[in-house]
């Protein structure tokens, strides 16, 4: 068994009947994965073992091609990163965008779209905390976009990310952290800031 050091994360991806769960390594700090087939769990092994965990490994099933995305912040760069899981195997990691953007301050949260069939990504910026998304389609990601446009508000931790069904927006929560207050944006395609 490898040892966790931060919190464990599970995905049940539909019609699998299996769980994904992932983590931090306690030596090594790598990310790892397991997979519970309903009665036993797979033996515990690396997605990446030349990329250490910054904080938590988050994972997303995308249903247009089978897969699932893993997101982590590498805890040597800060860079974004994300593989991509096939069933079989994990994908070499690559960053989500190789521009400052793309450091975060902690963790990469993701959410799907099944209207434009995108993954959201959002994440607090290294430099500044400021909040900011990224969509992956499948293949590639767009660059990364500041959520706040007029750079007025940061984000004390996380960034988290949910798509709100009934009315089709990508809804982004977070703590402001010049005023502390709950804070959100709504993504319908074009961005929408609000708080």
């Amino acid at each position: 068994m490898v040892a966790g050091t931060q919190d464990l994360y599970c995905l049940y991806p539909p019609n699998s009947n299996q769980v994904i769960a992932s983590w931090s390594s306690s030596v090594g700090e790598y990310p790892y994965y397991a997979i519970f087939d309903g009665t036993t769990w797979s033996a515990p092994a690396p997605i990446s073992m030349s990329l250490q965990v910054l904080n938590l490994v988050f994972l997303m099933y995308f249903p247009q091609n089978n897969t699932t995305i893993a997101t982590w912040g590498d805890k040597s760069t800060t860079a974004a990163y994300y593989s991509v899981y096939n069933g079989m195997s994990w994908s070499t990691p690559a960053e989500i965008d190789t521009s400052s953007a793309g450091m975060i301050y902690n963790d990469v949260t993701l959410s799907y779209d099944p209207t434009s069939m995108t993954i959201m990504g959002t994440w607090a910026s290294a430099t500044g905390t400021h909040p900011y998304y990224a969509l992956y389609n499948g293949t590639t990601w767009t660059s990364a976009t500041l959520i706040d446009s007029s750079m007025t508000s940061t984000a004390t931790n996380n960034v988290y990310t949910s798509f709100d069904s009934s009315s089709y927006q990508t809804i982004s929560t977070w703590s402001d952290g010049f005023t502390s207050y709950p804070t959100y944006s709504a993504y319908n395609g074009a961005k929408l800031f609000q708080k």
